[in-house]
């Protein structure tokens, strides 16, 4: 149940988030026109120097916006994961069940974040560190260097989601499966299947998700940030000869 208190943190939190996505917004656009401010400065001055002297002003912005958002991005996980970090040391932990009773079945979180840190944040750390020291080993990118500028925030928001997931503490929730369901796209091709416990969705790989049924009790333990779990266990009737 949502009390007054939680109500008026979400709704402080949505204003905030609408706040900052307007203001990089605007930031965004008056930074592509003369006199150039940072970070558009460098992306124009990059591509006029190593193409025919123009700049894409489309790609610019949307480079220039991304790399807005990934700061406050970092800004906001900045000041939450040590508060997260405290929070769930200062808790009682839910130990993941254990027993004959507990069948596991196949998760894809950990995937997902070693894949995240493998194809997002490495390759994120390394354009940024020959953007940073060599920049002129991309002029042979021409004007198409703008790929590197748009490419190189959105990995490393990946990265960055993986590696909170992988070193924060885990959350362990145990309870009945409330739901199964299938996401799709506008074309109707199923793309997630999702099992709703505690109020919140789950999504899981085909093959476990086809393993429940609706009152299963099953035990989760889940990443601080995605909903995607590292582990998943349903209770099944033990039988003993």
């Amino acid at each position: 149940m949502n009390t007054p208190l939680h109500s008026k943190r979400s709704g402080a939190a949505g204003l905030l988030f609408g706040v900052g996505v307007l203001g990089s917004l605007g930031y965004a656009i008056r930074a592509c026109f003369s006199p150039y401010l940072e970070p558009a400065a460098s992306f124009i001055e990059w591509q006029a120097r190593w193409g025919d002297g123009h700049y894409g002003v489309k790609a610019t912005f949307l480079a220039t916006w991304l790399h807005l958002l990934l700061l406050g991005g970092l800004l906001v996980a900045g000041a939450w994961a040590p508060y997260y970090l405290v929070t769930a040391l200062s808790s009682p932990r839910t130990p993941m069940p254990d027993g004959p009773q507990w069948s596991t079945l196949a998760t894809k979180g950990l995937r997902n974040a070693a894949l995240g840190l493998l194809f997002g944040l490495i390759p994120a750390a390394i354009s940024y560190g020959i953007l940073l020291t060599e920049p002129e080993s991309l002029s042979f990118m021409g004007q198409c260097s703008v790929v590197v500028f748009m490419l190189a925030p959105i990995l490393a928001g990946l990265g960055v989601v993986a590696l909170f997931n992988l070193t924060l503490p885990r959350r362990v929730l145990v309870g009945a499966v409330e739901a199964l369901r299938e996401t799709t796209n506008d074309k109707g091709q199923v793309i997630d299947h999702v099992v709703a416990v505690g109020g919140q969705s789950w999504s899981l790989p085909v093959e476990s998700w086809r393993q429940l049924k609706v009152g299963d009790v099953v035990a989760i333990q889940a990443p601080c940030l995605t909903t995607a779990p590292f582990a998943l266990r349903v209770q099944r009737a033990a039988h003993y000869r």
